[in-house]
């Protein structure tokens, strides 16, 4: 009997892909295993990118080995990405609390 995560959300997080061809074997991947999201490394975010999650339905998510600062931050809510994964939240606090 296959076990099944119980009420899981999933993500998938991609650090680099190389081809096109590779890309759309990722967001199958996701598609298949039901997730929810897929997460992209900041290098690799673009406009096209996001069109072609959007398009599956996977709500797009970006991190990065750094924090990502406000104003990118904003770019990239622009650009219609989901969520953003940032290192020290502390540097939006100023920002934050003019929205609280």
């Amino acid at each position: 009997m296959r076990n099944k995560i119980p009420n899981a959300n999933l993500g998938y997080l991609v650090d680099n892909f190389d081809e096109e061809n590779v890309l759309t074997s990722i967001i199958q991947d996701c598609i298949n295993l039901e997730c929810f999201s897929i997460g992209f490394n900041i290098d690799l975010i673009n406009q096209k990118l996001i069109k072609n999650c959007k398009e599956k339905n996977l709500k797009v998510v970006v991190y990065s080995d750094s924090n990502i600062e406000y104003t990118t931050a904003l770019k990239l809510w622009n650009m219609e990405v989901d969520s953003i994964f940032i290192d020290n939240p502390t540097n939006y606090k100023d920002v934050l609390d003019n929205f609280l």
